[in-house]
């Protein structure tokens, strides 16, 4: 005879334990099921100014006996946009109300289907929304037309979905929950599709239908959440079976203070300060790096933007301060910081249920999820940690956990996929006390070995090209991978090998100085501990060496690098022992990063003497009005054709080479329409008798007329500025410098003037940027010098080209300088170049001759 369950013996009935019910509904004068009571509303896509379309399908809505069937069809492969089917709902006190439905999507592609989204919609909103196909309404265009939550249900980017698929209860569920935090007010509750591609598209929606739906107490739901077949959960089993909730609560919280019991001290604060956690306690918070303390308000609005940044909003969300204040009142045996830490959990919980807005995207949740982990073992101690908090953050911690399980969240070959993967693993781990532990553990692993190859290129550069970024999923997979070897799980040598290259990339990235370039939305940072720990985890002397600045380890045996997956090239003349040494960069990147990626392609970093030259713009803020100035080719110190940024095509590597007194990277993109441009970076290495120089030669060929700018955005600083020579020189004192100089003028417009750098999250500060503009017909060229000094002190240096440059050809420039004369000369390709009398093959040439004309040096670099 079989016996019932455990869970079944418990007062609440099994079923709500499992769920939520679907009840009997009534909603105002129409029937659940009534065509009419549902609307359609349309939009056309954010970017429909320059892919144009219009919503135009036909959407036509049939009531039948479980709900009615919805078909969005009749596209001939040129209708785009957003189709919103929604439906008015009075939401009541205890009464909650999602949104159920099964459905298929597909497009004539196959493998890129529509976008869907359950949505929830004020009146207001749902209004103002167009109704008319031939709408010129945009997505995102008016912040008030936003629906206040959503949850995407499918991703445009994944497979078609053929068979008939249900909406996921626990989707149901959310949407319910946060309908429930507006009760008392009319909602439109619905779904969103968008179209967005160039063939026929369509979708249908079956049994469509609003539901009642109740919900488990947290008790309740905690205890189903459980894995009581552990012999340490003992206790809260047998409480469970006699039906008893509250004792087991009461097992529950006495088995994690015996399990915390002895935990040892933080030493420092990890997260933020001291005086973070001082200010917090008087309810005044900072947040994404802001300067400034700011107030949640008398009832802590925890969805309050006040800096009017969402980034701000967002890292809000992460409960840093949390960590702050419980690490704060365990190093001070302070109780007044855990305290606040409890009353902050106590107010956001209620406030912030599954799927509410800014608070559950799911980079949000899994960092969220992790610091809670991290201070749960405090907050058992703390006399003022209650069994109902107990509960409320154990329930609300396992909900996280699960929301991040399902595929149509999980963000592959994102930043974010590696912070989502980290908090399953981590979660999962430290509390195997929950039933959904294991599978967090091992749907975080899948993930990770899937991320090696999704997020990390060949050379080990992640694929959104950004330096701090790089360095955050980096940690991520080895957390993985020494927490899986922890467990009894080795991973994949090729998996190893791919994270050992990962901080090879950021050991050739590295400048003199222990920094690196801000490529992309990056503050730079001086990563050198992080190189460290991939020294020690990969036996690597050559990163230990560049991460105790040549006090430990192996010099590496090589200087230039090359990074042929991501497109970054590096000229140098030192490691971090010598910080006066001399660094030049090439952006060449050869894919698009994505969101996180600036327009930059063919920029230059030059880092001379203890101090970037031509320092990136950096990030700025995510959410700011001046991001795109930020973000675009003017900002960076690259050409610009007629003022617009550059598209996203790949640049094309066409040589890197050189010895020890030249060496030479040519690259090119394409990145106007008709357009190429072509850079080639010579740099003139220094030796005893004689300083570095750059000479820079931009070809740029095509069709048509346009308005060349060649910029170049220099260090803050005073500068010296010559029309005659095209020229202008930065002069710190006591401190490296640089001159910037056309010693090709013919044609040419100097421009001088300034641009901002970012000096902090949302501040900035003017800085010289020096422009050489050409009008007219192509082809055109322009020869640039650069030259580095380690003092206020103009360089004694002249320069010329010799004779008209040759777009197609050879270039050469004449240079005088105290230690003589160097000759350099540069070709499109390795061919027949005369110097000083002598025929040479090859790419490019650096002759040199002293006062007398007496031949010191002759440099021919070939392939």
């Amino acid at each position: 005879m079989c016996q019932p369950s455990a869970l079944s013996r418990l007062p609440a009935l099994t079923a709500i334990l499992l769920g939520w019910i679907l009840l009997p509904t009534a909603f105002g004068a129409s029937a659940p099921g009534a065509a009419d009571a549902w609307e359609v509303r349309r939009l056309r896509t954010s970017d429909a100014e320059k892919a144009g379309g219009h919503p135009g399908w036909d959407v036509d809505i049939v009531r039948t006996a479980e709900g009615v069937s919805a078909t969005i069809a009749g596209d001939p492969g040129r209708a785009r946009g957003l189709i919103m089917i929604g439906r008015r709902v009075k939401i009541r006190r205890g009464e909650t109300v999602g949104l159920a439905f099964d459905y298929r999507t597909s497009c004539g592609l196959s493998h890129r289907s529509g976008d869907l989204a359950i949505c929830i919609f004020t009146p207001e909103a749902w209004d103002a929304l167009p109704r008319e196909a031939e709408t010129d309404v945009c997505q995102g265009q008016d912040r008030s037309l936003r629906p206040i939550w959503s949850l995407t249900v499918h991703r445009m980017t994944e497979d078609d979905v053929v068979d008939k698929r249900e909406l996921s209860a626990s989707w149901t569920r959310m949407m319910g929950l946060y309908a429930q935090s507006h009760a008392g007010r009319e909602l439109v509750l619905g779904l969103r599709w968008m179209g967005a591609h160039t063939t026929s598209e369509s979708a249908q929606f079956e049994r469509l239908r609003l539901v009642k739906q109740k919900t488990p107490d947290r008790l309740s739901g905690l205890i189903n959440a459980l894995d009581l077949s552990l012999p340490e959960l003992a206790g809260v089993k047998r409480a469970a079976e006699e039906g008893n909730l509250s004792e087991a609560a009461g097992e529950l919280v006495r088995h994690f203070r015996q399990r915390f019991a002895g935990r040892e001290r933080p030493t420092k604060i990890e997260r933020g300060t001291l005086h973070e956690a001082d200010m917090a306690l008087e309810d005044r918070f900072r947040s994404c790096g802001s300067r400034d303390f700011f107030t949640l308000g008398t009832d802590f609005d925890w969805h309050r933007n006040a800096i009017d940044d969402k980034e701000w909003l967002l890292h809000l969300q992460w409960h840093h301060v949390l960590r702050t204040l419980v690490e704060a009142g365990a190093m001070r045996r302070d109780p007044r910081y855990t305290a606040k830490a409890v009353e902050l959990l106590r107010d956001w919980i209620p406030k912030n249920l599954p799927g509410a807005p800014w608070s559950w995207r799911t980079l949000e949740v899994s960092l969220r999820a992790m610091n809670w982990t991290t201070i749960y073992p405090f907050l058992v101690a703390h006399d003022g940690f209650t069994r109902q908090d107990h509960v409320d953050v154990l329930f609300t911690l396992a909900e996280h956990l699960d929301y991040l399980l399902p595929p149509e969240r999980f963000h592959s070959g994102h930043n974010f996929g590696a912070s989502e993967s980290r908090a399953l693993l981590r979660v999962g781990t430290a509390m195997p006390e929950f039933k959904n532990a294991q599978k967090w553990r091992e749907t975080a692993w899948e993930r990770f070995q899937g991320e090696m190859a999704a997020q990390v290129l060949e050379d080990g550069a992640q694929v959104e090209l950004t330096t701090g970024y790089h360095c955050g999923v980096t940690n991520s997979l080895t957390a993985a991978a020494l927490e899986m070897r922890r467990l009894g799980t080795e991973p994949p040598s090729a998996y190893w090998n791919r994270l050992e290259r990962m901080y090879e990339y950021s050991l050739l990235l590295t400048k003199p100085d222990g920094t690196q370039p801000s490529l992309g939305d990056s503050w730079g940072g001086r990563p050198l501990s992080f190189i460290r720990k991939g020294g020690e985890l990969f036996e690597r002397p050559d990163m230990v060496f560049v991460a105790s600045n040549g006090k430990e380890g192996e010099r590496p045996g090589f200087l230039d690098t090359r990074l042929p997956a991501a497109g970054y090239y590096v000229m140098r003349t030192s490691w971090t022992d010598n910080p006066n040494g001399i660094y030049l960069l090439l952006d060449a990147a050869h894919h698009w990063g994505g969101w996180h990626q600036h327009y930059d392609a063919l920029g230059i970093v030059l880092y001379a003497y203890g101090k970037t030259l031509t320092p990136d713009a950096g990030p700025f803020a995510y959410d700011s009005p001046q991001r795109p100035v930020f973000q675009g080719t003017p900002a960076h110190s690259t050409l610009t054709v007629d003022e617009a940024n550059q598209n996203t095509s790949p640049c094309v590597l066409h040589a890197m080479t050189g010895d020890s007194r030249l060496g030479i990277i040519d690259a090119s993109q394409t990145g106007y329409a008709g357009v190429t441009h072509r850079r080639q970076v010579l740099f003139i290495r220094p030796t005893a008798e004689s300083a570095p120089y750059v000479v820079l030669v931009d070809r740029v060929t095509g069709e048509g007329d346009h308005v060349l700018d060649l910029h170049f955005h220099l260090q803050e600083s005073p500068v010296v500025t010559s029309q005659e020579q095209m020229s202008t020189r930065t002069v710190v004192a006591d401190s490296a410098n640089i001159l910037t100089q056309a010693i090709w003028q013919h044609g040419v417009e100097f421009r001088p003037g300034s641009s901002w750098i970012m000096t902090g999250y949302g501040e900035k500060a003017d800085r010289p940027d020096v422009v050489f503009r050409q009008t007219g017909s192509l082809p055109k060229a322009f020869v640039t010098l650069l030259i580095p000094t380690e003092d206020a002190s103009a360089p004694r240096i002249a320069a010329r080209v010799l004779g008209q440059p040759d777009v197609t050809g050879a270039i050469g420039v004449e240079v005088k300088a105290p230690w003589g004369t160097d000759t350099v000369q540069v070709g499109l390709q390795v061919g027949s170049m005369r110097v000083d009398g002598i025929e040479a093959t090859a790419r490019a040439v650096l002759h040199r001759a002293d006062g007398k004309g007496t031949v010191m040096c002759r440099t021919i670099l070939g392939e």
